[in-house]
């Protein structure tokens, strides 16, 4: 049964209906997901209509010892740059990206008899470790947010009392793991927290993207497995949570994990040991971060959920595949597989319902807040949607002029994925390449799709779509390998040559320059909220944290998001600067830095959060008086 076709067609004719959520929402994604839907179907329909049996490969490529030459030379290159410029910077980036895409080249036209997959799974570890460790030593402090309450707060108070107890009445007393893991790794390798968080947390999510690579291995070959994992190590977001070490890092470590043992579980290699294991890192999961084991539960649901359409007699897909997960007959298949999966999705939601009624959250349990949470979902959505999110777009009437370009280009990475994806899942859909583990696989890959792209297109950010991506982008790499293997067998060889070209030079740049992936140093600085910080801004943030009271002046105003990082202690002493209408700030107590002059410092701008950059003059004018100086950051009260 063709039904592979017919799937395909569905997809383009979806793909220009589409079209029409232009007229209803402004989402740069609304306008560019249907233009991708309808590229890659067309491209799939024009490999399924003449399928052409001549592989592509390049004579270059055949002397594997030059690629690995290049990516090593490369990533010494890398090193030796941030080391001489104190961190990363377009060149590093541009770099970066020409050697992602020598990776990807070698990986598309290799012949077969010189793959060597040990020495390209080499260059895709050190190519992701060099693009994200000089963003963790070369950079004073931290680089994000939420690391700041993380590590020098609450792993610090764990360490001085001895107790998780010790980390205050928060949500992480449920969920201590990851404080945990610094901690130890600080006491017992004698280091400061701040290394201790880069050696234990950092290291480990570089060392786990190997598993997407053994994932991938079940469902296609070694060289497009290869593929599966420099995507997801190039992706921008996967880039932004190993830089931005919270957490949620952790957790994608810890997802990679169960991917890599639910697809043997699916695939009907797994042992008892196996399902040990994935029971242990749920466990895990559960006990490191709340939002992640939420996704995974939302994985397992829509798992079962396809499992049950892939061998339901309702559906003609598993009958039409006799592939595995079948061949033991329908009803057997439907008894044991569902009942593990269906115990898989109780154990998890049992535990988090048992985890989360014992866990702290502003004054009531972490269960009540969730539920109140939903509950406000809903009344956002009924009342027409929300506010957009803080830190993706931040922009308006000041906004630079090609600030919509940058905007496409933040998303042109992930519409490269989508476009891998939907060939992947209509390759999925073939007869003879359909099975449980890739019908499941598609099914999750969905689920979280609508998840993480819908609430937002409605203005609803509170499920906070930016932590959903990196578990996302498994999947999505996962199937954009499966669908390159089916292009490069039947394309047409120049229309694959094409395609895939045109993939390799700009899917490593978009997603290295992107505003996920560059929070400590921002390619287009003028546009994107850089993350990190000065020795003498982190200086002078301890100095105002120790120094400055509220009585008698008020709150001390600085810009987004430098007022965060003064603020990590739960304080309220610190806000964002409003601008007024003679473009000055009109706060009494104010904080200038160099930044709100050159870079994307964000203030109170007529009623909305906005980049503004303002003269020195505009912040520390002729009537302030200038109390505290450190470098070129000073405090000017009025």
């Amino acid at each position: 049964m063709r039904q592979d076709v017919p799937i395909a067609l569905l997809g383009l004719v979806a793909g220009v209906a589409m079209l029409a959520v232009n007229l209803v929402v402004s989402h740069p994604l609304a306008k560019t997901i249907p233009l991708t839907v309808i590229a890659a179907c067309s491209v799939y329909l024009l490999a399924r209509w003449r399928p052409d049996a001549d592989r592509p490969t390049a004579a270059l490529f055949g002397y594997p010892q030059v690629g690995l030459a290049v990516v090593l030379f490369g990533v010494a290159l890398l090193v030796a740059l941030s080391a001489l410029t104190g961190g990363r910077s377009v060149p590093f980036y541009v770099i970066a990206s020409l050697l992602g895409t020598v990776v990807l080249l070698q990986l598309y036209f290799t012949p077969e008899e010189f793959l060597h997959p040990p020495a390209l799974l080499a260059e895709v570890v050190l190519l992701v470790a060099a693009l994200r460790f000089p963003a963790l030593y070369a950079v004073p402090g931290y680089t994000g947010i939420d690391v700041w309450i993380h590590v020098p707060d609450m792993t610090r108070r764990l360490v001085e009392t001895g107790s998780v107890a010790g980390m205050g009445d928060s949500k992480y007393l449920g969920a201590p793991l990851y404080h945990l893991l610094v901690a130890v790794t600080s006491l017992f390798a004698d280091v400061p927290l701040r290394a201790a968080l880069y050696l234990s947390v950092g290291t480990a999510l570089v060392a786990s993207f190997p598993l997407v690579f053994a994932a991938t291995r079940y469902l296609t070959t070694v060289r497009w497995a290869l593929f599966a994992m420099a995507l997801y190590g190039l992706a921008g977001y996967v880039t932004r949570w190993s830089i931005h070490l919270i957490p949620t890092s952790m957790s994608i470590a810890i997802f990679l994990g169960i991917v890599f043992l639910f697809v043997r579980r699916l695939e009907g290699v797994a042992s008892l040991r196996d399902d040990a294991a994935l029971v242990f890192l749920f466990l895990a999961l559960a006990l490191t971060h709340q939002l992640s084991s939420v996704i995974v539960l939302t994985v397992l649901g829509a798992a079962l959920l396809a499992h049950v359409a892939y061998v339901s007699p309702v559906f003609p897909l598993a009958r039409a595949s006799g592939g595995r997960g079948v061949t033991a007959g329908t009803a057997t298949t439907f008894g044991v597989a569902t009942a593990t999966l269906l115990g898989y999705v109780v154990f998890n939601s049992g535990l988090l319902s048992f985890v989360w009624s014992q866990t702290p959250y502003y004054g009531e349990t972490l269960l009540n807040g969730a539920v109140t949470r939903m509950r406000e979902n809903v009344a956002t959505l009924s009342a027409g949607g929300g506010a957009p999110e803080l830190g993706e777009d931040v922009g308006g009437p000041d906004a630079l002029p090609y600030q919509s370009l940058l905007t496409y280009l933040d998303r042109l990475g992930f519409l490269l994925l989508l476009f891998g994806t939907t060939v992947g899942t209509a390759v999925t859909t073939r007869a003879e390449r359909l099975r449980e583990s890739t019908a499941v696989l598609v099914g999750w890959v969905a689920a979280l799709l609508a998840v993480t792209l819908v609430p937002p297109l409605l203005g609803i950010n509170s499920l906070l779509p930016g932590r959903w991506y990196p578990f996302l982008y498994v999947g999505m790499a996962m199937l954009t390998a499966v669908g390159f293997g089916y292009l490069r067998r039947d394309l047409a060889a120049p229309a694959f040559v094409a395609v895939a070209v045109l993939f390799a030079l700009v899917y490593p740049g978009a997603m290295i320059l992107s505003t996920q992936a560059t929070p400590d140093a921002p390619a287009f600085d003028e546009h994107n909220v850089k993350y990190s910080y000065t020795e003498s801004e982190l200086a002078a943030a301890e100095t105002l944290i120790e120094r400055t009271t509220m009585d008698g002046g008020g709150p001390i105003h600085a810009d987004h998001p430098y007022v965060l990082t003064l603020n990590r202690l739960g304080d309220v002493r610190f806000g964002v600067g409003t601008v007024g209408e003679n473009g000055t700030i009109s706060d009494d107590r104010a904080i200038y830095r160099s930044y709100q002059s050159s870079d994307a410092p964000v203030f109170n701008v007529g009623g909305e959060q906005r980049v503004r950059q303002l003269p020195e003059d505009a912040v520390c004018g002729p009537t302030r008086d200038r109390v505290y100086t450190n470098g070129d950051l000073h405090f000017c009260p009025r």
